[in-house]
């Protein structure tokens, strides 16, 4: 009997074969799973209101800790550019943000 159920197996269509061999692709799965359904968007909307504040405080601290360029301006007062003196009582901006390094 077991010669009889080999020959009837052999006897199938290739293209029973085939899909019994087929291997499944990563797309493959959504013919079985919905796509982006509800749950999805409602997942994907609380993850941007996580990371944008916390992206936005990363982003912040290039300016936040940047110390802009500054002198004293207090006659008879000589002190090095961004450096407070004892003597110095009055201080002037050179600019809004840090100026590079200029060789």
């Amino acid at each position: 009997m077991s010669t009889a159920m080999a020959e009837n197996e052999n006897s199938k269509p290739t293209s029973e074969l085939d899909d019994k061999k087929r291997t499944f692709e990563f797309d493959d799965i959504f013919e079985h799973v919905s796509s982006f359904g509800r749950y999805q968007k409602l997942l994907y909307f609380c993850t941007c209101l996580i990371v944008f504040p916390i992206t936005n405080q990363f982003s912040l601290l290039v300016f936040g800790f940047g110390t802009p360029g500054f002198h004293c301006v207090t006659p008879n007062v000589t002190c090095d550019p961004k450096k407070c003196c004892d003597g110095c009582t009055s201080y002037e901006f050179d600019g809004p943000l840090p100026v590079p390094c200029q060789k």
